[in-house]
């Protein structure tokens, strides 16, 4: 999976249509919430950064980007690799924590007006917003506990389909649960952080993506320039 940024402004789009398609309801309704879905799969699945004619770029969607960021090479000041084992919080790391913790918010808002309409699907929002905001809550380090705390939410989100009489769904809930444990257990996200005097950029990505990325930056200011990388 190729470096990608979460904390963008841009993330929040799909949120935001959601949000607003309940307030209009109808068709035009429908219509944002579709646009919102797949949003969410185009932003998730065709993120990027590269190194182009010496610059940082960071794209936002591939191949019409939503949000686009260039970094010079020679405003850099550090480059900074947390593997996927380290002790820090990545939403400690952030330049805008607002943007997943925002997005965080609203997938529990939404999910909460869907039950309050009767509509069982609010279970399953809040259920994998609550999962996707235990990747920056926890440290990588930490993952007993971040297991821990897949299988809790696993299990009530379970409960509360049973409860709604949506027994078919248990086992969709129960599936993803184990299968989160298991990548979270197995696998991590590293992440690259890219400092200026003005701003700092956090990247997430597999190892094999950082790694590579980590290298194009050291050959290239490996002709002179002061700024450090591991």
């Amino acid at each position: 999976m190729p470096l990608r940024m979460i904390d963008h402004p841009v993330m929040l789009l799909p949120f935001i249509l959601l949000a607003v398609s309940f307030v209009l309801g109808g068709d035009v309704g429908w219509a944002l919430m579709a646009l919102a879905f797949w949003l969410v799969v185009y932003i998730s699945l065709t993120g990027d950064a590269r190194i182009e004619r010496g610059r940082i770029v960071v794209r936002i969607g591939r191949p019409v980007p939503l949000a686009r960021k260039e970094v010079p090479l020679d405003e850099v000041v550090e480059v900074i690799k947390l593997p996927s084992a380290s002790g820090i919080r990545l939403i400690e790391q952030f330049q805008r924590p607002w943007v997943p913790l925002g997005s965080f918010a609203t997938g529990i808002f939404i999910g909460i007006l869907f039950l309050y309409r009767g509509e069982f699907y609010g279970v399953l929002w809040i259920y994998v917003s609550i999962l996707s905001l235990l990747n920056f809550l926890f440290r990588p380090s930490e993952k007993r506990n971040r297991v821990l705390a897949s299988l809790i939410v696993s299990l009530a989100s379970a409960l509360a389909l049973l409860y709604l009489g949506y027994l078919e769904f248990v086992l969709v809930i129960a599936l993803y649960g184990f299968f989160d444990a298991i990548f979270v257990n197995e696998n991590g996200q590293d992440a690259v952080i890219i400092r200026t005097e003005r701003e700092r950029i956090v990247l997430l990505g597999e190892s094999t993506s950082t790694e590579s990325f980590i290298e194009e930056i050291k050959s290239l200011l490996a002709g002179g320039s002061n700024v450090p990388a591991p």
